[in-house]
C-alpha cells in the first residue's frame, strides 16, 4: 500500500495530507493518479477493517483550478464522487477562503441584513426590538468570532446596521 504524499502551504511550515474533525475528514493531495490511488486504497482498507464506508453522496473532489480536465475527471472517477465547483460551507463558515478577510465574512452582513430587513416592516417595539438583536443578531457571528479575529470593518459595518435598526 502507498503512501500519501500531501501538500506544503509554504516552504516554512509543515506537509499537509489530512485533516479529521469528528466523523468528517478532508485529504489534501498533490494531484497526481497515483496518490489517488493510494488514497482509495487506504479508505478500502479502512472500510475492511472496520465496516464503516464512506458515504459518496456526501463527499466531493475539490481541485485547483489550474487542474486539467481529463485529469479532474480521472480523479472524480477513482474516488467515485462528484467534482465540486464551489467548496461550499463546513460548521456554518465557507470554506473557500480569498485573500481578503473582507470578503471571506461578508457572509456574517448578509445574514445580518436579511435578519433585520425581514423585522424592519413589522411594528415591533424597542424591547422588542432588543430582544430579536440579542437573541437572533448577536448569535451569528459568535462560532466564526470564536476562531478568527473578525476585521474591523465588518464589526463596524453590523454595528451600523443594527443603529439604524433600531
Amino acid at each position: 500500500m502507498g503512501n500519501l504524499r500531501g501538500i506544503q502551504l509554504n516552504r516554512y511550515c509543515p506537509t499537509l495530507s489530512h485533516l479529521f474533525f469528528a466523523d468528517d475528514a478532508i485529504f489534501f493531495l498533490d494531484g497526481k493518479l497515483l496518490e489517488c490511488q493510494n488514497l482509495s486504497n487506504i479508505i478500502n482498507q479502512y472500510y475492511l477493517a472496520t465496516g464503516q464506508a464512506v458515504n459518496r453522496n456526501k463527499s466531493g473532489l475539490f481541485v485547483n483550478k489550474d487542474c486539467p480536465i481529463g485529469l479532474q475527471e480521472n480523479l472524480a472517477n477513482e474516488f467515485r464522487v462528484l467534482l465540486m465547483v464551489k467548496t461550499g460551507k463546513y460548521l456554518g463558515i465557507p470554506s473557500d477562503w480569498g485573500r481578503s478577510k473582507r470578503e471571506m465574512f461578508a457572509w456574517i452582513l448578509g445574514r445580518v441584513h436579511s435578519k433585520l430587513d425581514r423585522w424592519k416592516e413589522k411594528l415591533i417595539s424597542k424591547g422588542g426590538k432588543e430582544v430579536l438583536i440579542k437573541f437572533f443578531v448577536q448569535v451569528i457571528p459568535q462560532y466564526a468570532m470564536s476562531i478568527f479575529k473578525i476585521p474591523s470593518s465588518i464589526c463596524k459595518s453590523v454595528e451600523k446596521k443594527i443603529a439604524r435598526f433600531w
